[in-house]
């Protein structure tokens, strides 16, 4: 994912990322806000699974998935699964 957001040197290519993490609501809000785009936001729902989906990972997938994506989980700044 990082290759759509970073150039080769590291460099952001784009102006804004929003991270699926428990301040998306806010940060959604402010940014719509920034560009004066009205959206109402009381019909929208996260739901936090990512807990129950890590507890169904065996320790090879954990170690795969931490191996395949770890170059996201460095430029985006996202902690590697335990």
């Amino acid at each position: 994912q990082y290759k759509f957001i970073f150039d080769e040197g590291g460099n952001k290519k784009i102006k804004h990322t929003i991270k699926l993490n428990n301040k998306f609501n806010k940060n959604l809000k402010k940014l719509f806000n920034n560009y004066n785009i009205s959206i109402d936001f009381n019909n929208f729902e996260k739901k936090n699974t990512s807990n129950k989906v890590k507890d169904n990972l065996s320790k090879n997938s954990i170690k795969l998935i931490n191996d395949y994506y770890k170059d996201d989980f460095k430029y985006l700044n996202y902690k590697f699964f335990q």
